[in-house]
């Protein structure tokens, strides 16, 4: 038998507790680090320690009026508002209760154009502007309008105040208020403009072309852009014409439209009575004069239906311009003259073009965030209604993208339809015109609208009135004819134009 004998290396012993020095010796240095990193960002941690203390800051919350858009009403008192029948969303039952001193309150449930359909005439909400619909009319309060460029806030009394605590580190990012008046554009639009016969006829006389536009100058000065309608081209200096249906107008005409600070200009159906000639005469003196300009062109339809882009703070607009009336004046392919969408046949009926709209205003969308449509329309004058080509041409337009749609070329107001939510004017009225030989055809409306976040909030209309004996007759030195004249709503000719235009209205 033999015996084996292990020998053991008595070495190996040693490692476990080399391996437990080494470890310790680790931990010891890397606590030795992070208490270096520690000591040397210590005051930046304290710092931030620091500052999530609480503190108090103030919050402004204002309100705005609103009311079914076909009221008369522009302005409410602030001590008026407790006995009135008062409505709001839930979230501010309770701020508005302490604002007004008041108990009972009507909440609005849903969509609140919807709901104020429903509701009795007298009912007046309150909203925050961001929650604003323009299907509703906006009220000024105590006579400050919030919409208003430039409105004097510390007298708006429509407002909450109140203080609460947040963390120190967000005090710099608090918001103090729900409204900021920098983000409001505003857009003002006009009817017809006939520099021509009668009113050429006074610029002769007076040598001034300005005189039109001397008492509705601060709305388009004041506004971010406006439009209107110029019922025919320029060409020359043609002796102006007595009781004439075809018509050119002077070029000095150019100095009034560059005082007035018109923006966009869109034609009448009597664009090309002065031919081709003198619409590429007007385009020239237009570009000059850097108004933009849409429907009429010297080449061919496609460029006639071209809309013009107007930019402000970054939000772009379209126009799109268009004559209905007058087919024997439509460019088309291979020629100039004035845009339309209708197709007319010889037995005198029209078609809509609705692919050719639907085309424009996808051209127009691609280009800008909001598209205007101004149309010269309506086969039968002298009506505040629109025929049913019209409100097919207008729905057309909405179905396609449309934001919204202008008329003129019937000489009177016409009504307001709200159509899948956006609005169609269906006539401005006259606005500088010598058709003064009835009282609907002196009379008009100047539309303005009002853009808060690059959102529609607000639609305000201005009746207008001029003066003067009809284009045969002779002038009466007691009045500025062919001049608006802004109404006030005192003025029972102001009720007489409201009640016009909203007779047939579909709001």
């Amino acid at each position: 038998m033999y015996r084996v004998e292990v020998k053991r290396d008595h070495r190996a012993k040693g490692k476990p507790r080399l391996r437990v020095a080494i470890i310790i010796l680790l931990l010891l240095f890397f606590i030795s680090v992070f208490w270096l990193i520690y000591q040397k960002f210590r005051p930046i941690v304290q710092n931030r320690i620091e500052e999530e203390e609480l503190v108090e800051v103030n919050y402004k919350r204002y309100f705005v009026v609103q009311k079914e858009f076909s009221t008369l009403e522009n302005n409410v008192e602030f001590s008026e508002l407790k006995q009135l029948n008062i409505a709001c969303f839930k979230e501010n039952e309770e701020e508005i209760k302490n604002l007004l001193g008041i108990n009972e309150i009507s909440l609005i449930e849903g969509d609140v154009y919807e709901w104020m359909k429903k509701q009795d005439i007298s009912t007046f909400i309150l909203l925050e502007p961001a929650r604003t619909d323009f299907r509703l009319k906006t009220l000024s309060i105590d006579g400050v309008y919030i919409w208003e460029k430039g409105a004097d806030l510390a007298n708006y009394p429509l407002y909450y105040e109140e203080s609460q605590q947040i963390e120190k580190s967000k005090a710099e990012e608090w918001v103090e208020t729900n409204f900021d008046s920098s983000f409001i554009t505003t857009y003002v639009a006009a009817g017809e403009i006939i520099p021509s016969r009668a009113v050429a006829r006074k610029f002769r006389r007076t040598g001034d072309y300005k005189y039109p536009f001397y008492n509705v100058q601060d709305l388009f000065w004041n506004a971010d852009f406006s439009s209107a309608v110029l019922e025919n081209s320029m060409l020359g200096m043609p002796e102006p014409c007595y009781g004439c249906t075809w018509f050119t107008s002077d070029e000095a005409f150019m100095e009034g439209l560059v005082y007035s600070q018109i923006d966009v200009l869109t034609p009448g159906n009597h664009f090309m009575d002065g031919g081709i000639k003198a619409v590429s005469r007007t385009i020239d003196l237009l570009d000059e004069a850097e108004i933009k300009h849409s429907g009429f062109s010297k080449t061919d339809l496609d460029d006639a239906s071209q809309p013009a882009i107007y930019e402000v703070d970054g939000f772009k607009f379209a126009f799109l311009g268009y004559d209905d009336v007058a087919w024997f004046h439509w460019a088309g392919p291979t020629w100039g003259g004035v845009a339309t969408v209708s197709q007319r046949f010889d037995n005198g009926t029209k078609k809509i073009l609705t692919d050719k709209i639907e085309s424009d205003v996808k051209r127009a969308k691609e280009l800008a965030d909001y598209v205007i449509v101004i149309m010269s329309w309506g086969d039968r004058e002298y009506i505040n209604w629109p025929l049913e080509n019209q409100k097919q041409m207008g729905h057309a337009f909405i179905d396609a993208g449309a934001d919204l749609v202008l008329g003129t070329h019937q000489h009177w107001v016409n009504t307001v339809e709200i159509y899948d939510g956006k609005f169609i004017f269906y006539g401005m009225g006259n606005f500088v015109f010598d058709q003064t030989h009835t009282d609907p055809t002196r009379q008009g409306v100047i539309l303005e609208f009002y853009f808060f976040e690059k959102r529609l909030v607000s639609a305000k209309i201005i009746p207008h009135q001029t003066c003067g004996y009809h284009q045969t007759q002779v002038d009466d030195e007691n009045c500025t004819h062919f001049q608006p004249q802004i109404l006030d709503e005192t003025d029972p000719v102001y009720k007489i134009i409201w009640d016009r235009m909203f007779e047939y209205s579909e709001i």
